[in-house]
């Protein structure tokens, strides 16, 4: 009787690592677009990390006319990227997120919001080359 439930504890921890071990990988994968969480519950922002392009993605609950994909940028920012090329970082305010190109180090403003008007995707540049720019 022992011996039965030795070999059902063991047999149970190998399922269990295999089933862990199979989630890791799926983790790993490293796809085209990425989803990346604000600081509204309903809200994320996609993006394709190959060229740069947004997405505001807002889901619902019960009410599924309140789910919605809108875009922030419709614009390649890179013509034959490659995956994870873009990535987003998450700053103070909950309405901005900095997009970097690790490629080129360029670094864009993304503002979503629920207004249409209020949603913007800019380029940081800096003082030098914002006064190169003016001249």
């Amino acid at each position: 009787m022992k011996r039965i439930l030795l070999l059902l504890v063991v047999v149970a921890a190998l399922t269990a690592c295999t089933q862990n071990k199979k989630f890791a990988n799926a983790n790993d994968y490293q796809g085209i677009y990425e989803l990346y969480p604000t600081q509204n519950i309903w809200t994320f922002i996609k993006l394709n990390t190959e060229d740069g392009r947004l997405w505001q993605v807002q889901y619902s609950v019960g009410e599924e006319d309140n789910s919605m994909e809108v875009v922030l940028n419709d614009k390649k920012l890179a013509e034959n990227g490659r995956r994870g090329r873009f990535v987003l970082y998450q700053t103070q305010n909950m309405w901005n997120f900095i997009l970097l190109d690790k490629e080129t180090g360029a670094t864009y403003q993304v503002q979503w919001n629920h207004d249409a008007d209020k949603r913007i995707v800019l380029p940081i540049v800096s003082g030098k080359e914002q006064m190169y720019q003016e001249n």
